[in-house]
């Protein structure tokens, strides 16, 4: 893992802080890897589906674009499904796409800095740990964008309040408090120290001496 790029996803972003409503449900086309979702639960053209609209294949955690919309199938690019594959996929056009993308973008230097700064930019990250990004990452964009895509988006007093969570995450992360590497703790965690130990009475006599030569 690098200090570069975004943690999250135009979906990511839509589903929390622009979207009221999502699609979501099984794979029904035949086979394995196909680049396709089909459906017969209703129409995508219908459901306002447009090509550059994001998808997710929720069982692989694979993020793509729709490159087609017909009837009840929809090609997709970047992503494969299997069969029963659970999936959600947003009626956003490119141009909404592209947008929060670049907002995306933006937003996650600060977080790349953060993690520079807790020397964590070349450890292999947590599954929890990506997760906490991917929303820190969001949660930054959404404060610079109002998306037009669906909800009324946040008002003055939410953007101060999130601000103000996304600065204390930040910090939390630059001090290693928030540990986000594989195998460490952060700061906060319990710890021992060694013990010294003696089995004679010898041994006991000569620890005895040695702390009271190092107390002075």
């Amino acid at each position: 893992m690098t200090c570069t790029g975004r943690w999250a996803e135009a979906i990511d972003f839509a589903t929390t802080f622009c979207v009221e409503a999502l699609l979501s449900g099984l794979d029904e086309g035949v086979g394995l890897a196909h680049a396709s979702i089909t459906t017969s639960v209703w129409s995508w053209v219908q459901q306002g589906m447009q090509v550059g609209s994001p998808v997710l294949n929720v069982t692989s955690g694979v993020y793509g674009k729709v490159t087609n919309v017909s009837s009840n199938i929809l090609l997709v690019s970047g992503v494969t499904f299997d069969n029963g594959d659970s999936y959600i996929v947003l009626p956003l056009s490119a141009n909404e796409v592209a947008t929060i993308e670049h907002f995306l973008n933006i937003s996650a230097g600060a977080i790349n800095v953060a993690i520079q700064a807790a020397g964590a930019c070349d450890c292999t990250m947590t599954a929890a740990s990506l997760e906490f990004l991917k929303d820190l990452n969001a949660m930054i964009a959404a404060v610079r964008h109002n998306c037009s895509c669906g909800n009324a988006g946040l008002d003055t007093n939410m953007r101060v309040a999130m601000m103000q969570r996304v600065q204390d995450d930040l910090a939390l992360i630059r001090t290693g408090e928030i540990e986000l590497c594989e195998g460490y703790a952060g700061k906060n965690y319990p710890a021992w120290g060694d013990v010294e130990r003696a089995f004679t009475p010898d041994g006991e006599a000569e620890i005895v001496y040695n702390r009271r030569r190092r107390n002075g």
